[in-house]
């Protein structure tokens, strides 16, 4: 039997197509990358690490294959929007870039043993929504767009920003005032603990959406030495990419980062 819940402010945080966003009239992230996932038989090089495929694999982002156990992966990818189809199974649908890494890429071919157990298609939005509230209503995690840019993860940006609207949201309902500008509260404080850092994630991930596979290969070969290495494994934080970033451009490696990334760098900070 249907029935009619009643709340003085609602938290949207139901996807990136959120219903919830559409009916406060907040809209949906503009920039959202469509993926696609299978679960299947792999055989992982390492079942302790993911593998990652940037370039021409996947356009403006990246395929990558995570594994579950030995001999199951799950392997997917996500495209930047101008450069996929919408729909179908057109040459630059995130289905058909899926079916080339799992027949023509070398490494991926020679592990992949066919089928698959589960798949799953979906988007990833990539920077946050203008707006984040309305009357009596609150956005978190995909649904405002608060997921990292240079990974699509967003479990860590998404329970930051619960937390903040759970406690502003119970706040304007105790004290009976929950307008716009009351619950404003909210997105001046999420963006205080999270803008910056998405900030240079969508920076970097435009960056490096534009480089060729000779470029990619380039820059990569250019990290590649010990001291750098033993940067990235100190500093390394997928939450906090601006930590490693700064350490790298204040140690004895900035000229070499100079030359890989050149003027780049300094439009991050």
């Amino acid at each position: 039997k249907p029935e009619t819940i009643s709340a003085s402010v609602v938290i949207g945080a139901d996807g990136v197509k959120s219903q919830i966003a559409s009916y406060a009239g907040i809209g949906k992230p503009a920039r959202v990358l469509p993926g696609i996932q299978i679960e299947a038989p792999y055989a992982s090089e390492d079942s302790d690490f993911v593998e990652l495929f940037p370039g021409s694999s996947a356009p403006g982002f990246f395929a990558w294959t995570v594994p579950l156990d030995e001999k199951v992966s799950r392997i997917g990818l996500a495209l930047e929007p101008g450069i996929a189809c919408k729909s179908g199974n057109g040459e630059n649908s995130p289905l058909s870039y899926l079916e080339k890494l799992l027949h023509s890429n070398p490494h991926v071919k020679a592990r992949y043993a066919g089928g698959m157990t589960d798949f799953v298609v979906g988007g990833i939005p990539i920077g946050p929504q203008e707006k984040t509230f309305s009357d009596g209503v609150l956005l978190a995690g995909d649904a405002a767009g608060q997921t990292k840019p240079t990974s699509g993860g967003g479990i860590y940006t998404g329970a930051f920003a619960a937390k903040i609207a759970g406690k502003v949201a119970a706040e304007a309902a105790l004290g009976g005032d929950t307008s716009a500008r009351r619950l404003s509260e909210y997105d001046r404080l999420w963006r205080k603990g999270l803008a910056k850092e998405l900030d240079i994630g969508m920076k970097i991930h435009d960056y490096m959406g534009k480089l060729e596979d000779t470029q990619l290969n380039e820059l990569i070969g250019s990290l590649n030495t010990p001291s750098i290495l033993n940067m990235i494994t100190e500093y390394g934080d997928m939450d906090h990419p601006s930590v490693l970033m700064r350490k790298l451009m204040f140690s004895g490696n900035s000229l070499r980062l100079m030359k890989a990334f050149g003027t780049f760098l300094k439009t991050l900070f």
